[in-house]
């Protein structure tokens, strides 16, 4: 089951705008990943039973950095 992003995601986002350097390469490749889109294209490789998975987007993200 995927999970949709919630309030904890939030603040993890705005620890990474603080943490992160303006020259680092998550800025660039996140101005070019539509996440929305993404997400969508993953959403059939998860089941709808079962306990949920961590939010896509966290896992891209934290890869990222």
């Amino acid at each position: 089951m995927l999970k949709n992003e919630d309030h904890q995601m939030q603040m993890y986002d705005d620890l990474l705008e603080r943490l992160v350097p303006d020259s680092h390469i998550y800025r660039r490749l996140s101005l070019l990943i539509d996440f929305p889109t993404l997400l969508t294209t993953f959403e059939s490789c998860y089941s709808k039973m079962g306990a949920g998975s961590e939010p896509l987007t966290r896992g891209f993200k934290s890869l990222m950095t």
